[in-house]
């Protein structure tokens, strides 16, 4: 089998990682009452998070190591593709710089989440967590709950039913439209 280098939004890795890690999670909550029982609440899947780790060697370790970073501080949604996966939408969430200095060899970790919504769009929160005024709005399918879209994009469920006062519940499916998110 051939395997393929990884790459990530143009940038294509020299040699592929030592290793990768895919972890995949439901999002599950339990209730207990107060005189017995319990339930269990499934809320979905969680996007795939994958993590990895490898080393750059040579002279040009450094220049290499940079230009990772510098696809890291764009902060952008890319293709991601992994040896003997099929590419996927990703967010570059985590660069590490690890171990001991050595000439020639820099070791790294990575971290990408999954980005299952091609409309995504990623805002930028300023110090008070705050969207900086922007009105950001999302064309949704049919079927999606705001319990859904507030796992999904990690916003308060209170926060976006007082945004769409014309869903008056968090747990009813929603016609096709757009929904508020800040």
């Amino acid at each position: 089998m051939t395997l393929t280098s990884m790459s990530f939004d143009g940038y294509t890795w020299e040699f592929n990682s030592k290793y990768l890690t895919f972890s995949h999670n439901t999002n599950t909550n339990i209730s207990y009452y107060p005189y017995g029982g319990s339930t269990l609440q499934n809320f979905g899947k969680q996007n795939c998070v994958i993590t990895g780790s490898g080393c750059f060697v040579g002279e040009n370790c450094t220049d290499m190591y940079n230009k990772l970073r510098d696809k890291f501080n764009s902060g952008k949604i890319g293709v991601l593709t992994l040896p003997g996966f099929p590419p996927i939408n990703a967010f570059f969430s985590r660069l590490v710089l690890k171990g001991e200095p050595k000439p020639d060899v820099l070791d790294y970790e990575f971290e990408f989440i999954e980005v299952q919504d091609e409309y995504l769009e990623i805002a930028s929160l300023d110090e008070s967590g705050k969207s900086g005024g922007k009105n950001i709005r999302k064309v949704i399918p049919n079927g999606e709950t705001l319990w859904d879209l507030s796992y999904k994009y990690g916003i308060n469920v209170d926060n976006l039913v007082s945004l769409n006062p014309q869903i008056r519940r968090p747990d009813i499916p929603i016609e096709e439209g757009q929904v508020r998110l800040s």
